[in-house]
Formats: structure tokens, C-alpha cells, sequence
């Protein structure tokens, strides 16, 4: 990042000055300080890489929290790291990776300064982030006016449903995703939507047993359902009465392929892997992969399977029936194309195979092999 831009908001002058002073004497980077009535729009304007807030405004007794609401702005308005700064910090409510707490007093200023550059390289990929939707957003927006065309000219009503607003809203996911799929490599995790969105359950989306910790394999659900009969509104309940899931396990075995623990895969072993995790199963195992903190690594057996009742699962919707008070599952991630549609092909090749009996496969080796080495002769 070249240039690092800094938020100092403080109803206090002769603090924020100091600070800002420090900043841009020993780093150069770009710093406004401002009271919290010009927030908002300071955020839209400036675009902080980074906020230092203070959180009282005013002098006792009449000191309120204003600092707590403007940090709930920040977050909806221009998410960045923050930097809480006062001299009364509420560490219960600021607990996140991107927020730190540094109390004011003898050289904190310095404190901050240091905290600052430590953040530098969450805000530059923050910033990146920002960079590239705006990019897609200005693109999208040029793009479906030309396309559009005089059909623009019938919207009347200027509802945030408009033509133009879903047709540029339909065209900036397109081209999210399309600049995803381009990179030569996708990481293992990035399957993984975390946390997922909307309200409705999905083919593929992963379900875990509340009261378990993150990282017990056993607690997880892949759902198997088809999302057509998921699907709720006010008006429309689900087609199905309970929901098909396949049972989550350790990654102990993909067919033949026995994982051993507290070793390394052997190289014969990382190519018979590597073939089975680029098909995407192998038998009725699913490799499952993992999202630190969320999901771990492990596999889906294809076979063991549960019926889960709709009053067991915590969609994370309002919802005043009784029954629903107290589900056992929560939802804890979502995918997409093209994996979720691999997940119900897995699913289709195990359960519609056909049965098949036992068969002399050596017998049948043998005879292949004669029928090659005889070019196809008669023996």
C-alpha cells in the first residue's frame, strides 16, 4: 500500500492533533482527525484504510457512549480495521480480529502508531477488496445501461427494483464470480461460503450439532435434499417434511487408502490422493475440506444417512413456534457452482448404481491381458 489513510474521530481537539501529528511526522501517511458528528460522510468521502476512535463525547456527568454507536457505523458504513482509543475501553464489546484497545496515557500515542502499522497489510487487502467491487460496480453499470437500452425508459416508479438496479446487481455477481473462476488455482477452503447466506437451506450446505465444538468431525451434516424442496417463503412451506443428510466422519479412509495419523503421506499415497480429491470422491466418501474455525477436515460417507425434522435446524430466522425454540443444529456454511452440483452428482453415482454380483475381476484381468498381447486373437 502506498499511502496509508487514517481516521482519527475524537470530540477532543488537542488529542487527536497530537496523534495526528505523530502519524504523519513518522510514517507519511495521509491522516484527517474529526469530531463524531461529521462521520458518515467523512467515511464516504475520505475511505480510511484504517479508524482510531475514542468512545466517550463530552465531560462528566454528561459523557455518553457516542463512540459505541459510531463503531456500529463504521461497520455498516466503510468496514476497516479500528483502532478504540479513550480512556474508558469496553473490551466486551469491541472483541473482533480487526478491532484493538489502547487506553489513553503517558505515549500512547506511540502505542497507536504501532498498532496502526500492524494493521497495514489487513487494511491493504480490505482496501483491494473495495477497489475491485467498485471496478465491477462502475463496469456493470455501463454495461447494463447500453445493453437496456430504451427498455430504461419504462421505469416510472424508481423502486430499488427497477430494471436497471437487478440487471446491474445480476451483472456485478457474474463478474465477482467469473473473476474468482479465472485464477489458476483455487484454494480447498474457498468452497466454503462462511457464513451463509440467505434464509433458506441448500443442497450442500453444512449443518453442525450446536452444543459441539468446531472441530469434532462427527457433529456435521451435508445436506442432500434438493434445494427446490428446501425452499420457504411467507406463502410456501418446504415440499419435503424433513431433511435428507449424510453423516460427517474423520478422514481416515478413501476406499483402499488407509490415512495414518501422526505421519506424513507417503508419496505413493499423496498420488493416489491427489486422484481422488481432483474426481471428488472415491467409493461413498465425499472429501469434506476445511474452514479454520468453522469447518475441519473430513469426509462425508455417502451411505449413512439421516432424516433431520425441520424443528431440529436453526436457520437463523425469527420464528415464534414453540416447537422451534430449542433446535439441536445450526447451519454454518453454504457453497456454490460448481460444487454444489458435485456434491449431488456423488451423491446420484452412489445411490444409482446398480447392484452388481461378485465377479472373477482376476479371471477377467487375465483375459484382458491376453487379448492384448495377441493383438486381438482368439487363444
Amino acid at each position: 500500500m502506498n499511502t496509508v489513510r487514517v481516521l482519527i474521530i475524537d470530540d477532543e481537539e488537542s488529542p487527536r492533533q497530537t496523534l495526528r501529528d505523530t502519524l504523519m511526522e513518522e510514517t507519511g501517511w495521509v491522516v484527517e482527525d474529526h469530531g463524531f458528528e461529521v462521520l458518515e460522510e467523512t467515511l464516504v468521502r475520505f475511505r480510511p484504510d484504517i479508524v482510531v476512535l475514542d468512545l466517550m463525547e463530552g465531560n462528566p456527568p454528561e459523557r455518553t457512549d457516542t463512540g459505541n454507536r459510531s463503531f456500529d457505523q463504521i461497520r455498516e458504513t466503510w468496514f476497516c480495521p479500528v483502532v478504540v482509543y479513550s480512556a474508558f475501553p469496553d473490551e466486551q464489546h469491541f472483541k473482533h480480529p480487526l478491532v484493538e484497545m489502547i487506553v489513553k496515557g503517558s505515549d500512547s500515542d506511540v502505542q497507536v502508531r504501532d498498532c496502526l502499522k500492524g494493521f497495514v497489510p489487513q487494511a491493504e487487502m480490505i482496501r483491494s477488496v473495495h477497489d475491485d467491487f467498485d471496478a465491477r460496480v462502475r463496469e456493470a453499470l455501463r454495461d447494463s445501461v447500453h445493453a437496456l437500452g430504451e427498455q430504461m425508459g419504462t421505469e416510472t416508479n424508481g423502486s430499488a427494483d427497477s430494471t436497471l438496479a437487478r440487471a446491474v446487481r445480476r451483472l456485478v455477481a457474474a463478474r465477482v464470480d467469473a473473476g474468482a473462476s479465472a485464477d489458476a488455482t483455487l484454494h480447498a477452503w474457498e468452497r466454503w461460503i462462511v457464513p451463509p447466506l440467505g434464509d433458506h437451506l441448500l443442497t450442500a450446505d453444512l449443518l453442525r450439532l450446536k452444543q459441539e465444538d468446531w472441530e469434532n468431525q462427527k457433529a456435521f451434516r451435508l445436506v442432500l435434499t434438493p434445494s427446490c424442496d428446501l425452499a420457504t417463503s411467507h406463502d410456501r412451506e418446504p415440499k419435503v417434511g424433513k431433511v435428507l443428510v449424510a453423516c460427517c466422519e474423520p478422514m481416515k479412509q478413501f476406499g483402499r487408502i488407509q490415512l495414518q495419523m501422526g505421519q506424513r503421506l507417503r508419496p505413493r499415497v499423496q498420488n493416489q490422493l491427489s486422484s481422488i480429491l481432483t474426481e471428488g470422491m472415491a467409493d461413498n466418501i465425499l472429501p469434506i475440506p476445511g474452514f479454520r474455525g468453522h469447518v475441519p477436515l473430513m469426509v462425508a460417507n455417502l451411505k449413512r444417512l439421516e432424516l433431520i425434522e425441520w424443528s431440529r435446524i436453526d436457520l437463523g430466522v425469527e420464528d415464534d413456534d414453540a416447537e422451534k425454540a430449542h433446535p439441536e443444529f445450526c447451519r454454518v456454511a453454504s457453497t456454490d457452482s460448481p460444487f454444489r452440483e458435485m456434491v449431488v452428482w456423488a451423491y446420484l453415482r452412489v445411490t444409482g448404481r446398480p447392484g452388481v454380483p461378485n465377479i472373477d475381476v482376476e479371471g477377467w484381468m487375465d483375459d484382458i491381458s491376453n487379448y492384448l498381447e495377441t493383438g486381438g486373437q482368439r487363444t
